[in-house]
């Protein structure tokens, strides 16, 4: 007997969908997705105007609320109503919270869809991420309701993969581990794009440069970056850090940086378009992350697909992609002097760069093919409806 056709309902929180200029390649892999289903529609919680024009290849809907908290719960409509209309027999959400409400919306339904939480970062498995703000108490309590009543899960590593079914007890049938692949053309970008010279005199001047791209939020763990740079300054004067984001946290960090004197070597350069992130990491000497937690960061395989030197903590899926010691520096989280002593000890080894980002690039071309993660992530799919 053929498997059921797949009429997918997918909660994402990706903005970028509802204006059609999502950054990096979400609106190809989502036309991806499309094509292996009958039915394919995306509903993003906003608190963005509720009268976005939908310009994408399939329907996207904006649940729009004056707060994320209203924005979440008109989920709920939505979801009724696209499951009743359109016979919804598979909802994929991508995170934990948006499950929970898939999975709340479910005890009220006739027809009863299977529910795939993708788990990507695993912040409530993070005992740094439950001390950053006291209301993350109940975010994993909502988290791991979710858990105990969604029915698959997607993570993009196997250190996520194991702490579902070890501290989640998940039966290991129900976790399925494919990364979120960057597309051929995407990943061709890295890898043809050049160094700018222009551009790097612009950020650095005549400085060697060390990039960190991610937004200036509390996981980042940028002060400890910064105190690697007051112990590194003395021995590198000639060097400056340039970190690609913008964030809650910058006022924090921009104090931090006058405390510890090393406005001469920081530049903050706020949002930089996806666009342009290929030019910069050919322009950088070295990589820099210094997450307290991690999934598996995009940022890492942007870095290795530029064959730029990467220093990182040992967070989350990293593992998965780079070997310390072999393909990149690896640090302790919360450590300055660790970082500090892995930048310089790259920044002064050119052969060991060279090493470094071919073995890393070897690997990670490999792991980041996208036709086979996507079959295997359609085939999770055929095989969840399949289960009804």
């Amino acid at each position: 007997m053929a498997p059921p056709p797949i009429r997918l309902l997918m909660l994402s929180l990706d903005q970028g969908v509802l204006h059609h200029h999502t950054q990096g390649d979400t609106l190809a892999r989502f036309s991806r997705y499309q094509e292996s289903c009958q039915f394919f529609s995306v509903i993003v919680p906003t608190t963005l105007s509720n009268s976005i024009p939908n310009t994408t290849p399939f329907p996207v809907i904006p649940s729009y609320g004056p707060n994320p908290l209203l924005a979440y719960s008109r989920l709920l409509p939505h979801i009724f109503s696209f499951c009743r209309k359109h016979r919804i027999n598979l909802i994929v959400t991508n995170d934990l919270s948006l499950a929970a409400i898939a999975c709340f919306a479910r005890l009220f339904l006739s027809n009863k869809p299977v529910v795939q939480a993708n788990v990507f970062g695993f912040e409530i498995a993070s005992p740094q991420w439950m001390k950053q703000r006291p209301h993350n108490i109940l975010f994993k309590w909502i988290d791991t309701w979710a858990i105990t009543h969604t029915d698959y899960f997607r993570t993009d590593n196997t250190t996520d993969r194991n702490k579902l079914i070890h501290q989640f007890h998940i039966k290991p049938d129900q976790v399925i581990t494919i990364p979120i692949t960057p597309t051929p053309a995407t990943q061709n970008k890295f890898i043809r794009s050049r160094k700018n010279s222009r551009l790097k005199r612009q950020i650095a001047g005549s400085n060697r440069l060390v990039l960190s791209v991610g937004n200036l939020v509390k996981p980042k763990d940028y002060p400890t970056l910064f105190r690697a740079i007051a112990l590194l300054k003395s021995d590198h004067p000639h060097l400056t850090f340039a970190i690609a984001g913008e964030g809650p946290q910058r006022l924090h960090l921009e104090k931090l940086i006058h405390q510890l004197h090393i406005a001469s070597h920081v530049n903050l350069l706020g949002s930089v378009s996806h666009a342009q992130l290929p030019t910069l990491f050919h322009s950088a000497d070295l990589f820099v992350l210094c997450s307290e937690h991690e999934g598996m960061p995009r940022v890492i395989m942007e870095a290795v697909l530029s064959q730029t030197p990467i220093v990182t903590t040992s967070v989350g899926g990293i593992t998965n992609l780079l070997t310390p010691s072999y393909s990149a520096e690896f640090v302790p989280i919360r450590d300055p002097a660790a970082l500090a002593k892995a930048i310089h000890h790259l920044l002064t080894h050119k052969r060991l760069q060279h090493l470094y980002t071919q073995r890393a690039f070897d690997r990670v071309t490999t792991f980041l093919d996208f036709p086979i993660n996507l079959r295997l992530l359609t085939n999770s799919w055929r095989q969840a409806v399949a289960s009804l």
